[in-house]
Formats: C-alpha cells, structure tokens, sequence
C-alpha cells in the first residue's frame, strides 16, 4: 500500500522531571501548543488530529514530504521558543521527541474518543516517537524513501521492533537546541557540536540518585548501561581535545569484565553519531574529564553553574592545571588539590568518581569517573572496579583523613605509587597505578 500522507507523534520529553512551577507549566504548554498550531496548520497545511498534555497528533497533510518538514521545524522553532524563556525559567528548557509513519486518520472519529483510537500506522507513529533521541526526528524507511529532498537532513538509525514487525529507521542529524547548551559548546569544533549531548536537564537539583542508591550500587547501574569513551585527538582543536581514549578503554573493559554476564553493556565514543541514540535510554557511564570527552564537559558545564554551586565539577587555572572543586552544600567548597603548585614542585593528582541521576534522563543513574590526568582517571576505575568486586573495599581504601559518610554518592581518589617510585614517575609514561587511596566522599541529596 502506497501512503502520500504521515502522521506525526509529537511528545514532550520527562515534562514532569521539569522543575516549573504550575503557572510555569501552563505559560510552557500554552506556547508550546500555538507552536505546533503554527507549523503544522498555518505553515504546512496539516491537522493538528489530538491534542493532549505536552502531546499532540498530526496528521492530513497534502503529502509526506510536508509531514516531515513539518516535523524540523517543530524542532527548530522549539530552539527559539526555549529562547525566549530562558529569563523565566532558565533551567528547564523543553524537549519533545517526533516519531513520523506512512498513514492518514479519519476525521469523522468524534475528538472525545480519538486517545483510544489505534491503527497499526498510529502504533507505529508512538513506537517511533518513544525511541527517538530527545530533540529529533524519527523516521521509518517508508517515509525516508517518500522523501523527494532534504534527505541529508537524515542519517540511518536504530531497527525498531513495532508489532511483529521490525522497522529500519532514519533520524534527523540537527535537533533543537538549548540557551545553555549554546553557551556551553560555543567553543567546540562543528563535529563536536553536533555530536554534543542534549542538555534535557541542566539543573543540578534535579540529579541527586534516588534514595538507596550508593556508591556500593555501581554493579546496579552496570546491569544496563552504555559506557561512553572521549575520542583521541590533536588538543589544538577545541577544549576538549586531549588524548584518553585508548586508556579510558582499558578502564572500561575492566570494569565491564566484573558485572556479570546478564548485564547489557553498550560502548559509545563520544562523538559517534549514534551513541546519544544508545544513552539517553540507559544508564550511562562517562569516562574521561572535561577536557577529553564531550559528554563529561556538558556534565562539567552543568554541575560548574555559577548559582546554586554544583556538587562537583573540574576547573582549569590559568596556568592550565585541572583542580577538582566540591560543593556539597552551599558555602563550603573543596579543591583538590587545595592549593596550586609552585613551578617544580610535586603535583599531586587526584581523581573523581560520581553518581549521579542522569543529566540525558532522569530515570536512569549515571556514573561519572574522571581525573585531573590519565592515571588519577585510572585510579577512579580501579577504585569503581573493586567497588564491584567488594562494596566493602570503600571502608578498606580510605584515608583516616577521610570524612564519614554514609551511603556517598561522590568520592575523591588519589593513586599511590609502587615502593620506590614517586607519583611524577608515572605521569607521562603510560605506567599502571593499580593502587589508590580515597581522600574524601560525600552523599549528594537534593
């Protein structure tokens, strides 16, 4: 059967993790709604065939190719929309998700019953929008092959299952943007930007782990995850720059090798196409500092908010060293290391390890292990690798300068060299720190 007409399955994405007040939310709604009104009515001549909540259903356009420009501009006019609301509620920006099907509605179904009406093409619209990536467009092969122009606009995506049927996919390449993501990666190369992580939730507040887990939960969140690697490249290029991948690999594989084997464990590179398609799904575990990997500087970008104070994030001095600042509450902070080197003296190191609800969905958990270089990264990832083996190791690896905390939800470790070396041994020759000591934790509560 040839379509010549689409339906469009629009649906905010976790509105209700959104901090806003109730006014807040119904100024939100109100604008988001006459949006969908302007581009898919006035603009491209469809229907707007249901309205619900932060959803909507289009369909009745005078061809395909009108459904799926329809849907972009949605995207694009949601940039400018967040915009001009972000002097109202600046850390909530809006996100929806679009799944678009081959299909028409009847108009004659009375409106009252219209959310209990289905159709294998309506189905197929919903499960495209639930797997498309926060800010995109989701696509099924039938409509990518309607398409008379703009297919640049899209790049294969993930085989979904819908029904008894599995449906190869396209999604879009751009995706709406966020007012603090634009300052955040203004910085970045274009392949950078265009890989870096939708902002959904840039408000540290809202990331504090679910009560009863810990630190000691780490094999929990590894059960389903996607581990997410810092590509290598020349540090000229952009801030995040340095090389880390090959070593944050090792670090990842040994960490992958203690769950067990019922786990379902997805690596991404930070800059692939898809891994944001892989990671806002699932648990997520970011290797690697700001500086290496770009999913750890969007995280960076939101815990270093300048009001409230995030609980954890690195910094760089202006002689170019990294320092770890921590602010548990506020008006206390710590920096690791407290004070910045003289010129010649020992640099000490430390690394950071950190759960956290995910910044990409709030119903999953992220782990984030990073250092101020590549061995204290290394220290993070042995520390989280016995953490696996024996949740008791935490107790054991702590310095008695430590503070007590019960449940943690941050901890701060530092590598200890073999006898006979010193830490300056290690930096720079690729050398393993297999040992390490915990110097500081905290649990992080909302």
């Amino acid at each position: 059967m040839t379509h010549t007409d689409a339906i469009l399955n629009i649906d905010g994405y976790k509105w209700t993790a959104l901090k806003l007040s109730r006014r807040q939310r119904q100024d939100a709604t109100r604008k988001y709604h006459e949006l969908l009104r302007n581009v898919i009515v006035a603009r491209h001549k469809g229907d707007v065939w249901l309205k619900l909540g932060d959803g909507a259903i289009a369909s009745h356009f005078p061809r395909i190719q009108s459904a799926v420009n329809a849907a972009l501009e949605i995207q694009r006019e949601l940039t400018y929309l967040n915009e001009e609301m972000h002097s109202i509620v600046p850390l909530a920006p809006l996100s929806v998700r679009i799944g678009v099907a081959p299909g028409s509605l009847p108009s004659d179904v009375p409106e009252a019953q219209r959310s209990e009406y289905a159709t294998a093409e309506l189905n197929l619209a919903g499960h495209l929008q639930k797997h498309c990536p926060p800010g995109r467009v989701l696509i099924s092969h039938e409509v990518f092959a309607s398409m008379d122009c703009d297919r640049h606009a899209f790049r294969p995506g993930a085989t979904i299952h819908s029904g008894s049927s599995q449906v190869r996919t396209f999604v879009s390449v751009d995706r709406s943007l966020t007012p603090l993501e634009l300052e955040f990666r203004k910085e970045l190369t274009e392949v950078q930007q265009r890989c870096y992580p939708l902002l959904a939730f840039p408000d540290w507040r809202s990331l504090a782990p679910p009560e009863g887990f810990d630190l000691t939960s780490v094999r929990d969140v590894l059960q389903d995850a996607c581990i997410i690697l810092g590509e290598t490249r020349p540090p000229s290029e952009s801030p995040v720059g340095a090389t880390a991948a090959t070593s944050d690999a090792a670090c990842a594989i040994e960490i992958a090798a203690a769950v067990s084997a019922a786990a379902t464990i997805c690596t991404g590179i930070d800059e692939w196409a898809d891994t944001e398609t892989r990671a806002f799904n699932s648990n997520v575990v970011v290797i690697g500092a700001p500086q290496v990997n770009l999913y750890a500087h969007a995280m960076n970008a939101v815990m270093m908010l300048p009001s409230p104070h995030g609980p954890a994030g690195f910094v760089r001095e202006s002689s170019g060293l990294m320092r770890l600042a921590l602010s548990p509450r506020e008006g206390e902070q710590f920096m690791f290391p407290q004070r910045v080197p003289h010129a010649g003296s020992s640099r000490e190191t430390y690394g950071l390890v950190f759960l956290l609800r995910s910044p990409l969905n709030p119903e999953k958990l992220a782990l984030w292990i990073a250092g101020i270089n590549g061995v204290s990264t290394y220290a993070g990832g042995r520390f989280v690798h016995d953490l696996l083996v024996d949740p008791n190791s935490l107790r054991e690896k702590r310095e008695a300068s430590c503070p007590d905390s019960s449940r943690p939800a941050i901890a701060v470790v530092t590598p200890r060299p073999d006898p006979g070396y010193q830490l300056r041994d290690y930096l720079g020759m690729g050398w393993r720190v297999s040992d390490y000591a915990v110097v500081w934790v905290n649990a992080f509560r909302e």
